[in-house]
């Protein structure tokens, strides 16, 4: 009896952990001085996905997740402050940008924000800059662009790029974005992906809810939403948007590629997780990944360095350890040397 009691109790202890593990990932960020965005309706467009991954920093992370994961991060607190957030995706899906300036102007949003990366065939630059429409520098939009980049900056650390129009941190170019919707619109980009050190960077959720936390300071200074009593992070409501709800298999990227992949997948508990390598005629290569993974949207690299070149399958069992449940997929890749 007491075996069964003090089994029950680690493994509660040991998902108390958990929770608390992914409320930090956030909760580190959380204001101390809630204000209120009541009222203000908010567009965010995380740019590209889907079939479009956008730049493509050096060992294959795609800017289409950095600008995604950036995205829910502010969201997350703009939806704190009471604001109403409209999103053009929320996953990985393929949109054009007809369809996300239709979505903005339809929803009627007071502000919309477009959120990329920057690329560089020099893998040396990395700094941020805000763009808008030309002639808005100085306008509305162009004082929410100088907001936005002055804190991102503030967390990021990185400094700002050529200005065209004499501010600080905005630059004005005629982005499809930014000349097709109705309101006062702006495009951050927040770094360059191509820079190895940043991609290393962007690699970890945190830092880019961090990118998210400074674009949602930027928003609030520029709406005047500071304010109010010290307030609590509400840590269930995070668990539940911060967790995946099913298990899943996404497609490796790059791919094709030379000689490095990463696998990603969706795990809604802490899960047994083991990917094997097959090639076209059926003939297991061997194991690529073979662990106890947590809950979350873990990655797995892998070295192809030592096959040929050719198309290989990778298949993937998983039994869940704590809510039970099993999965099983498979993938393609195709190895060009």
């Amino acid at each position: 009896m007491d075996g069964r009691i003090n089994g029950m109790m680690c493994r509660q202890i040991e998902r108390a952990f958990k929770v608390i593990t992914i409320f930090l990932t956030i909760a580190v960020f959380a204001s101390t001085a809630r204000g209120d965005l009541s009222g203000w309706r908010i567009g965010i467009d995380p740019g590209h996905g889907g079939t479009d991954p956008g730049a493509v920093g050096p060992t294959g992370l795609q800017e289409k997740e950095v600008n995604l994961t950036a995205s829910l991060g502010m969201r997350y607190f703009l939806v704190r402050q009471n604001a109403e957030v409209f999103m053009t995706r929320t996953t990985d899906v393929t949109l054009s940008l007809s369809s996300r300036a239709n979505f903005m102007n339809s929803n009627d949003v007071d502000r919309s924000i477009c959120v990329h990366h920057n690329s560089s065939s020099n893998p040396d630059p990395n700094w941020h800059l805000t763009y808008v429409a030309e002639g808005t520098g100085w306008a509305t939009s162009g004082d929410l662009a100088f907001d936005i980049s002055h804190r991102v900056t503030d967390f990021n650390g990185l400094g700002f790029g050529w200005s065209n129009c004499g501010r600080e941190g905005v630059y004005e170019e005629n982005f499809y974005m930014l000349i097709y919707t109705y309101m006062p619109s702006v495009l951050p980009e927040i770094s360059f992906i191509s820079n190895p050190l940043e991609e290393q960077r962007l690699y970890h959720d945190r830092y880019c809810y961090g990118n998210g936390r400074g674009m949602y300071e930027g928003i609030m200074d520029h709406l005047g939403g500071w304010g109010g009593d010290a307030g609590e992070v509400e840590g269930h409501a995070l668990e539940i948007a911060q967790l995946p709800t099913e298990f899943k298999l996404h497609q490796s990227y790059p791919n094709p590629f030379n000689a490095q992949t990463v696998i990603p997948l969706e795990l809604p508990q802490r899960s047994m997780v083991k990917i094997e390598l097959f090639n076209v005629s059926g003939r297991n290569l061997g194991t690529i990944c073979e662990g106890i993974k947590e809950a979350g949207w873990p990655k797995v690299h892998y070295n192809a360095a030592h096959l040929a070149s050719g198309l290989y399958f990778y298949k993937v069992v998983v039994e869940g350890l704590e809510q039970g449940g099993s999965f099983m997929d498979t993938g393609k890749m195709l190895l060009l040397k």
